[in-house]
């Protein structure tokens, strides 16, 4: 038997900055990482990127997922 995956509505990578604004306040946790996980990793250098796709840099990769962390669990949405 196969497991039913439940496909999100929200399409993380292309959502705007306005829309995410928007439904913030009423979006679950989860939801919320994989916004900010895709807005923050965006927003970063092509270098920085690529540093965190291959685990090549401990610094940078904190960095990142610092400012994921820090984004998911604020009550608005912001990108710095």
């Amino acid at each position: 038997m196969k497991t039913k995956v439940k496909e999100s509505k929200i399409k993380y990578d292309t959502i705007t900055e306005a829309e995410v604004q928007s439904v913030w306040p009423d979006l679950c946790q989860a939801d919320k990482y994989e916004i900010a996980y895709n807005k923050v990793l965006q927003n970063l250098p092509t270098w920085k990127q690529e540093d965190i796709a291959n685990h090549a840099n401990d610094r940078v990769e904190k960095e990142f997922i610092k400012s994921v962390i820090e984004i998911a669990q604020s009550e608005e949405y912001f990108i710095h």
